[in-house]
């Protein structure tokens, strides 16, 4: 009786000990699975804040964006060191956009003999060429703040022509400064910019893509983090992979516009 109810009280211990062990396993493994997405997202805004420093915004130019479903296009021109070997090198058209689950940036030199300055950003969305800068992001998302502190989607705030000339590809064109665009049009002065993402690993993981589904456009005067954070705790993602859910990382950043 006695090495009976000793080899019980073993097996309770080991049962318990095990059960500490995998909750402790599981933890640790969601803590870098969640470490892994929050820098995936924070790659993909501190690059795009880099290349928002060196902004050509002065005399008409601009950013142009798209909202592409439910994700958001960015393409400009920037100050920046031109290709290895250039000597005529004047700026660089940049591209953002999500393409399936990879943050893509794209870019592509203008020589001072380009002189179209409309055409020649929104093309780099298909001719520059392409850099993965990370992989397992689910939502890229912005918004456009004016001069007079309003948030509004990025498709409201845009203009349809610039220079003259029809912007291409559905793209609208900021209005970062008053020429040439009229006194009556609202300034934009900052982008609100969302990433949300998770891990390579759960990326993989059945229905993960409902989990970009949920996370819709915020309307104007909201943040799509203020959105998504009210979406993530409803029941709607009750039903979603759990593991995929607990990776989850949400991030956002003001981008002044300059």
């Amino acid at each position: 009786m006695e090495l009976l109810v000793a080899m019980a009280v073993l097996v309770i211990i080991s049962a318990l000990l095990f059960q500490i062990s995998e909750q402790t396993h599981r933890a640790v493994r969601t803590s870098h699975q969640q470490m892994d997405a929050t820098q995936q997202a924070r790659i993909v805004l501190d690059t795009l804040s880099a290349d928002f420093s060196n902004l050509v915004a002065q005399n008409g130019f601009t950013v142009f964006v798209k909202q592409d479903g439910t994700n958001t296009k960015l393409c400009f021109l920037a100050r920046s060191r031109g290709p290895a070997g250039s000597s005529d090198f004047r700026f660089m058209a940049i591209g953002y956009a999500l393409e399936g689950s990879e943050m893509v940036r794209r870019s592509s030199p203008m020589t001072w003999s380009e002189m179209d300055f409309v055409t020649k950003p929104v093309n780099v969305m298909t001719t520059g060429d392409r850099d993965i800068l990370a992989k397992g992001v689910l939502r890229f998302e912005a918004v456009a703040v004016l001069e007079n502190g309003a948030i509004v989607p990025v498709t409201q705030s845009g203009l349809t022509t610039l220079f003259g000339d029809v912007v291409p590809g559905g793209f609208a064109a900021l209005p970062l400064n008053k020429p040439p665009f009229t006194a009556s049009q609202s300034r934009v002065t900052a982008l609100i910019v969302a990433v949300a993402s998770v891990d390579e690993q759960n990326i993989s993981l059945p229905r993960v893509s409902q989990i970009a589904d949920l996370l819709k456009s915020p309307a104007a005067g909201r943040t799509p983090l203020d959105l998504w954070t009210e979406t993530v705790n409803s029941s709607e993602f009750a039903v979603l992979p759990r593991p995929a859910v607990a990776a989850l990382q949400m991030i956002q950043e003001t981008i002044p516009l300059r």
